[in-house]
C-alpha cells in the first residue's frame, strides 16, 4: 500500500487485486461483526458501515474495469455519503447525546437522491490505476465537503471532548479513543498523500476509502468489541 514512498509514479492501492482483497476483509469483518453483535444497535451499525466501504472498494474495482462506470459510480457515492452519519451514531451511542443526529441522516439522504436522480452530478469517472477521479458539479462539491467532512470532524471532536468524561465518571471511553484513532487513520494518509503528491479533491473520496481498511480493522476488532465490554449489562 506504501509503495508510493519510494516511487511517486506507482501508488499502487488501487489495482484489482488490493481492491478484491479489500472487498474480501471488509466483507468478512461485516460478516464477523454481524453474527457476533447483530443484538445491538451499535454492533448493527459498525456492520453497516463495513458493509459500506466494501461497496466502495466493489464499485471502484468495477470502474476499473468499465463495467458500467456511472451506474458503479453512483453506487459508490451513495455508500459513502452514509458513512460519517454513521460513524457519528456510534459516537452518540456512547455519550447518549445526539442533537445533529436527524440532520445528518437527513443530509444523507438528500445527497443519495441527487447522486441517483440528479442530472449530471457524477460524470465522467476516471481510473488512473492509482486512484480514480470523481467529477461532479462544483457546487455540489463544496456543499458535500462540508456535510462530510463536517460530520468526521464532529465525530472526533465529540469523542475527544467525552473520552474524559468517561474515563473519569465510570472508567470507560476505550471505545471513543479507538474511534478517534480509527478516524485518524484514514484522514491522516489521506491528507500526506494529496500533499506530497499534490493531487486535486477530486481524489480524495477513492484514496480515502484505500486507506479506510486500516478503519474497518480498528472498528471491527477494537471499536465493537471495546463498546460491548464496557456495555455489557446494557444491550445497547
Amino acid at each position: 500500500m506504501f509503495r508510493f514512498l519510494k516511487d511517486k509514479s506507482s501508488f499502487k492501492c488501487f489495482t484489482p487485486e488490493v481492491m478484491v482483497a479489500t472487498v474480501l476483509v471488509e466483507g468478512a469483518l461485516a460478516l464477523y461483526t454481524l453474527l457476533r453483535y447483530h443484538s445491538t444497535l451499535f454492533g448493527r451499525i459498525a456492520t453497516a458501515i463495513l458493509i459500506l466501504l466494501a461497496f466502495f472498494q466493489a464499485a471502484e474495482y468495477h470502474i476499473c474495469t468499465g463495467e458500467n462506470i456511472f451506474m458503479w459510480a453512483q453506487i459508490g457515492f451513495v455508500a459513502i455519503t452514509f458513512l460519517p452519519i454513521l460513524g457519528y451514531h456510534l459516537v452518540c451511542l456512547v455519550t447518549g447525546e445526539k442533537p445533529l443526529l436527524k440532520l445528518g441522516y437527513a443530509l444523507a439522504f438528500l445527497f443519495s437522491i441527487y447522486f441517483i436522480f440528479g442530472p449530471n452530478t457524477l460524470t465522467s469517472p476516471v481510473c488512473t490505476g492509482n486512484y480514480i477521479i470523481f467529477n461532479t458539479a462544483q457546487v455540489l462539491a463544496y456543499l458535500y465537503t462540508t456535510y462530510y467532512f463536517g460530520f468526521l470532524f464532529l465525530g472526533i471532536g465529540e469523542s475527544i471532548e467525552w473520552i474524559q468524561k468517561l474515563r473519569t465518571i465510570h472508567g470507560k471511553g476505550g471505545a471513543l479513543f479507538f474511534m478517534v484513532v480509527g478516524y485518524l487513520s484514514f484522514i491522516v494518509p489521506m491528507v500526506f498523500v494529496l500533499t506530497t503528491l499534490k493531487l486535486t479533491a477530486n481524489t480524495i473520496p477513492s484514496i480515502m476509502c484505500g486507506f479506510a481498511i486500516i478503519f474497518a480493522l480498528i472498528l471491527g476488532l477494537k471499536v465493537v468489541p471495546e463498546y460491548h465490554s464496557e456495555n455489557s449489562s446494557k444491550g445497547l
